[in-house]
């Protein structure tokens, strides 16, 4: 079995999410980070939550893409998996 690690810092997941890492903080104190887990004072992010968030981000870009080219490489992303956290 792999020991991977399956959550992330606030600053990795913020990073990941495309947002400031003092917002990710910000939202984090006021407990509204996605995903986010307290482990006594450390705070942890679920790589499951963010990868959902993101699958389900890109299925809304797809179903409001403007062109049939937009879709096909919103399409190519999801195969790929490229939007995931490893």
């Amino acid at each position: 079995m792999s020991k991977q690690c399956q959550t992330l810092s606030i600053s990795e997941a913020s990073q990941v999410l495309g947002i400031c890492r003092n917002t990710g903080y910000k939202l984090a104190k006021q407990n509204k980070f996605p995903g986010m887990i307290l482990l006594g004072d450390n705070i942890r992010v679920s790589k499951i939550v963010i990868n959902n968030l993101l699958r389900d981000k890109i299925y809304d870009d797809i179903d409001n893409a403007q062109t049939t080219t937009d879709k096909r490489h919103l399409l190519k992303i999801m195969r790929r998996g490229s939007y995931e956290v490893k």
